[in-house]
């Protein structure tokens, strides 16, 4: 795969390996190209799959922070009010 450029994350079609061993290999020229273009179509889906990970650990994280926080302003708020009145 490609690392940069216009083609970047793109799969290598007939440049890997190089030229030598795809002329003494022809047959396994077809097979190393699906391969090569069915892990570039798995990178988008890795990569979502990444994304949504990390954003249901935030919204866990998020969710019982808020809670607890919550809990502790209004436990605060109400010693005040208790102490004030």
């Amino acid at each position: 795969m490609f690392k940069t450029g216009d083609k970047a994350f793109s799969a290598k079609i007939d440049s890997v390996p190089n030229k030598p061993v795809r002329e003494a290999h022809p047959d396994l020229m077809d097979q190393l190209n699906s391969l090569m273009l069915r892990i570039e179509d798995a990178r988008q889906k890795r990569l979502s799959l990444l994304a949504a990970e990390r954003a249901a650990a935030l919204s866990a994280f998020a969710s019982r922070f808020v809670r607890l926080y919550e809990q502790q302003n209004s436990s605060a708020a109400g010693s005040i009010l208790t102490t004030s009145s």
